[in-house]
């Protein structure tokens, strides 16, 4: 099993498979799960509690991957979520 600074990088959980011309595939696998960045912002907070009007929500995702070594990537996922009104900004969410 390769181990780099900690980082198993040899997915294959059977050693023998694939010797006699079997299923030899490439395998990935999950390494860890982790929060990089969590920011929640809520500017006018408690005004915008009073405000009647119907927000503007707008969500996005973003994926991105970034090679760490040969056989290891970071995938991440980011997740932006805000609501607006004309009164301003009610909150602005940033998860990755």
């Amino acid at each position: 099993m390769a181990d780099e600074n900690d980082i198993l990088t040899d997915l294959n959980s059977d050693p023998g498979a694939g010797a006699n011309g079997a299923d030899n595939q490439p395998m990935a696998g999950l390494i860890a799960q982790y929060i990089k960045d969590l920011s929640v912002e809520n500017p006018n907070a408690p005004t915008c509690f009073q405000w009647t009007d119907q927000p503007n929500v707008d969500v996005q995702f973003n994926i991105a991957a970034t090679p760490v070594s040969d056989e290891v990537h970071e995938v991440e996922l980011k997740i932006v979520v805000g609501a607006k009104m004309p009164q301003g900004n009610l909150y602005l969410v940033e998860l990755s």
